[in-house]
């Protein structure tokens, strides 16, 4: 314990900087300031394999899995989401529709970063950024004056912020694990549609980032930290069985890990979930693509930046105060050096697997 301390005590400039600027962060789609500091990313990407697998549903689906390294340690997420709209854009059923999008709306739009280059490579369309958090439209909207930035909750709206049939192409990269698979952000989503109109995004699935929550899970349960993470919230004394108790909460909610039964935790929802919910609502031509992509790190303090730019929003500050997230990430961080194995002869120290779902889908020409 002490060993893990002085060494989180050596932290760079940088991660101390990261710490100064960090905030709590409420957990929907689109997030907020403490969010924009999540899923860092990589450089060089290249493809593995790519076998296509076809899955029977309402609508016309496939399902095809492939997998992606990365040879930086971070995962960042301008980058993906660059390479995630260059692959689903260039898709067979949706091509027609991104060249001649009158009308686009980003779901989940955040700092508008992404957003404000899609406008760019979109010079013909109008772009739309819609996001649940006030202080995210803000400042998109002071960066990128040339883009339109809309506060909405498209789950819970009763009707749609931008009028029923208003959109050509809906997108949306890296913020829909938040609210998963949602039958009225789903069906809504379809409403904003015109017929014919396409949807293409990409979000972390199930079992994605595993080492990163195994890692967490196992540090709330431990003794310096259970008390603070489950004990107070479940109203049990200090020195009871707290984690006894989170493990009933999780299993109560049928959850396999602490983490996950949070309700601040991003979903990691599979695919067949969101092919069955998208035929629901009545798209076609769906096509969902898993993609692994694994992040290697080289040291500890590679691990703590990437856990202290990506989670504390989940389990903060309604259980690890302000001041004890230095030590719970860094005994966090610790726990994934500890778990890898075997120790890689290139200095890799750890491994964070991300794994993606990437889909298109089209509302049918002629709908109801």
């Amino acid at each position: 314990k002490s060993a893990i301390r002085a060494r989180v005590g050596r932290r760079s400039a940088d991660v101390q900087r990261w710490r100064a600027a960090w905030r709590p962060a409420g957990p929907r789609c689109g997030g907020s300031v403490g969010r924009r500091r999540r899923l860092r990313a990589t450089g060089a990407l290249w493809p593995i394999y790519t076998p296509r697998i076809a899955i029977p549903s309402k609508a016309s689906v496939s399902i095809r899995p492939s997998r992606l390294s990365c040879n930086k340690s971070r995962f960042k997420t301008g980058a993906y989401a660059r390479a995630c709209w260059a692959r689903v854009s260039a898709r067979p059923t949706v091509r027609s529709v991104v060249a001649s999008a009158g009308h686009v709306l980003d779901v989940g739009s955040g700092t508008g970063d992404f957003t404000a280059e899609l406008q760019d490579a979109l010079p013909r369309s109008r772009l739309t950024g819609v996001d649940i958090s006030a202080d995210m439209v803000r400042h998109a909207a002071r960066q990128y004056p040339h883009v339109r930035f809309v506060e909405a909750d498209l789950a819970s709206a009763s009707e749609p912020p931008l009028g029923a049939c208003s959109v050509d192409l809906a997108t949306s990269f890296m913020a829909l694990h938040w609210p998963g698979p949602d039958r009225r952000l789903v069906r809504r989503l379809y409403e904003l549609l015109r017929p014919g109109g396409a949807w293409v995004a990409g979000f972390h699935g199930a079992g994605s980032c595993q080492e990163g929550v195994d890692a967490i899970d196992a540090t709330a349960r431990s003794a310096p930290f259970r008390d603070y993470f489950f004990g107070a919230a479940l109203g049990h004394n200090k020195g009871a069985s707290a984690a006894a108790a989170a493990d009933h909460v999780a299993r109560s909610q049928g959850e396999d890990s602490l983490l996950d039964a949070l309700p601040t935790m991003f979903r990691r929802d599979p695919a067949a979930l969101w092919v069955d919910r998208l035929g629901e609502a009545g798209f076609v031509d769906v096509d969902v693509r898993p993609l692994e992509i694994r992040t290697a790190y080289r040291s500890t303090a590679e691990c703590y930046q990437r856990l202290m730019a990506a989670w504390p929003p989940i389990f903060s500050p309604s259980h690890i105060p302000a001041d004890r997230l230095p030590d719970f990430v860094g005994a966090a961080a610790q726990a994934m050096v500890d778990a890898y194995d075997p120790p890689s002869a290139d200095g890799v120290v750890a491994v964070m697997t991300s794994h993606v779902l990437e889909i298109s889908a089209r509302r049918p020409d002629s709908s109801p």
